[in-house]
């Protein structure tokens, strides 16, 4: 089954998303900020990651411009996922690379499941 990993400073939301992935089949690791986030991308090198974008340390744009910058990263599926819900964030995640951009409160945690299955069936890796 792929490999998951879900950066976001809140702890409540990655239990939530490390159980419910979990319960689907995916292997799921977690990150509390983008410098640790970079770190198990290295190490677990997942084939999606989820991602926030206001966090501490580094944020999830910062975050997603050195995983593109990266030759083993450049290509892993990035899902946006965050409480930002404005349109010029929205681009500037996709013009960074993002796959695509979902707006926390907007969708439960079993929709973001079904838009990462759809990602991963797309990439090859579900």
């Amino acid at each position: 089954m792929a490999k998951i990993l879900v950066v976001d400073d809140s702890p409540a939301l990655l239990e939530l998303y490390d159980f419910t992935l979990s319960s689907e089949g995916y292997k799921v690791d977690t990150a509390k900020d983008g410098v640790e986030g970079l770190k198990k991308v290295e190490e677990f090198k997942p084939d999606l990651v989820l991602l926030d974008i206001l966090m501490p340390n580094k944020d999830g744009f910062e975050t997603l411009k050195e995983m593109r910058a990266n030759k083993e990263t450049k290509e892993t599926p990035v899902l946006l996922l965050t409480n930002v819900d404005e349109q010029s964030k929205v681009e500037e995640g996709l013009k960074l690379g993002a796959t695509d951009y979902i707006v926390k409160f907007q969708q439960t945690p079993n929709q973001v499941v079904e838009e990462i299955r759809q990602v991963l069936q797309k990439s090859g890796k579900e």
